[in-house]
């Protein structure tokens, strides 16, 4: 799957809400109704809502961010005012 950002396999007959995934879930062309919690509703719209899960956990990987929690000189410095000279 080259160039793909989400897996669509199984899409349309996962259940969003339970996991379950069956050829089953799919009745119809149009039509999806859950074999395990009974969620039924779109076949596109389930699998619409599959793929933006994908996609979000997908993007929660890559964009982990690269903080460590702990102090930092630069941050410090970077924070404070500049130190007063003195002089007049």
């Amino acid at each position: 799957m080259a160039g793909t950002l989400v897996d669509p396999r199984y899409t349309s007959q996962a259940c969003p809400e339970c996991g379950c995934v069956n050829r089953a879930n799919r009745p119809a062309r149009g039509r999806f109704v859950c074999t395990g919690c009974g969620l039924a509703g779109h076949a596109d719209h389930i699998a619409a809502r599959n793929i933006a899960a994908r996609g979000v956990a997908g993007w929660a990987v890559v964009n982990q961010p690269h903080a460590t929690g702990l102090p930092s000189a630069r941050r410090d410095r970077e924070s404070k005012p500049p130190a007063s000279t003195g002089g007049s």
